[in-house]
């Protein structure tokens, strides 16, 4: 839509999204490096909300959250980067595949019964 935009009001311009639902911060930097340098950009836009600062630290239970590069402190207090690891699907994921399932899980609610469980008991 921006590249639309762009175009329409006469500026040549490539618009290439980068951002993931759920990346902190510090995916942002790692993004940066590893992709974005390489397209050689004139522009980088990063939008930001307010917890992309803390989970860039925080360790959270979720299903990406090792897939995502993080910052840790030593003893001094100095910041380190900690290396994404490879996202390595769970059960759930094979779930996931089959339709039934997802059919299920939806329509019945089950999904909120499993959430209030799982977080209840695990």
């Amino acid at each position: 839509m921006i590249e639309r935009e762009l175009t329409g009001a006469g500026v040549a311009a490539e618009v290439l999204r980068f951002g993931m639902d759920g990346a902190p911060l510090s995916q942002y930097l790692h993004v940066l490096r590893r992709e974005v340098r390489a397209f050689k950009p004139d522009l980088v836009l990063v939008q930001l909300i307010h917890n992309d600062f803390d989970e860039s630290y925080r360790f959270l239970k979720t299903r990406y959250a090792s897939s995502f590069l993080k910052i840790g402190f030593d003893q001094a207090g100095r910041p380190f980067e900690i290396e994404p690891a490879d996202f390595r699907p769970g059960m759930a994921d094979r779930l996931r595949a089959f339709n039934t399932f997802r059919y299920l899980y939806c329509k019945t609610n089950a999904y909120l019964r499993f959430k209030r469980f799982v977080s209840r008991y695990w």
